[in-house]
């Protein structure tokens, strides 16, 4: 998966630049797939440019401009890692199209003009607190009628299921105990509360990720 978590656990790691390297371009290949049902899921009719927070590999930007001729994207991710979403994205013919930010998710500041932000893969990999602060950033980085994506493994209320995506916590948890379990309703709870709008949610992978999409009205 991808190696943007922000407190506690990839800040540390990704201060080695092989450590960053090989969790970046393994995590690129696990991604595609992933990426292609997200990018032909959602409708960005009219949408212009995306934030791509912990984006990683870029593997998420790079299908969502494949897709969307008329978008752009920005990789927030660590210093050691932007640089393989460039690589990717020149790979891909995507250079003039997908931009990279390094720094850390919560203290750089986002840059504006972006009318979608997705999160993918990043809510479960960070601390409850850190949760809430990148969905509060979120929502500030938005303008009226942007979009928040969160592409992440939610487990159902009882905290015992889907199975894959419960045994996805486990691992996290070891490296990193503040990681935090997220449920489908905290999540939609969290974004309507800080005034999100057409909040839905439904399966991306079958019984292993959901795709939560709000509109900031």
């Amino acid at each position: 998966m991808k190696g943007e978590a922000v407190d506690g656990l990839y800040d540390h790691e990704f201060a080695d630049p092989e450590e960053a390297a090989d969790f970046t371009i393994g995590q690129h290949a696990g991604s595609e797939g992933p990426a292609y049902m997200l990018a032909r899921r959602v409708d960005l009719s009219g949408r212009r440019r995306v934030l791509d927070v912990g984006g990683g590999s870029g593997a998420f930007s790079l299908e969502i401009c494949r897709t969307n001729p008329e978008v752009s994207a920005t990789v927030l991710d660590f210093p050691n890692v932007v640089g393989y979403a460039d690589r990717f994205a020149a790979e891909g013919g995507l250079a003039d199209r997908i931009t990279t930010l390094a720094g850390n998710a919560l203290e750089t500041d986002w840059p504006n003009g972006h009318d979608v932000v997705l999160m993918s893969y990043l809510l479960t990999a960070v601390s409850r607190p850190a949760v809430d602060a990148l969905l509060a950033r979120a929502w500030s980085a938005l303008p009226s009628g942007g979009l928040v994506l969160v592409h992440d493994f939610l487990i159902d209320d009882a905290g015992t299921g889907p199975d894959l995506a419960a045994l996805w916590y486990l691992p996290m948890m070891l490296g990193n105990p503040d990681s935090s379990a997220l449920t489908e309703s905290e999540l939609t709870g969290t974004l309507a509360r800080l005034g999100f709008v057409g909040v839905e949610s439904e399966e991306l992978i079958s019984e292993i990720t959901s795709l939560v999409v709000a509109r900031k009205p």
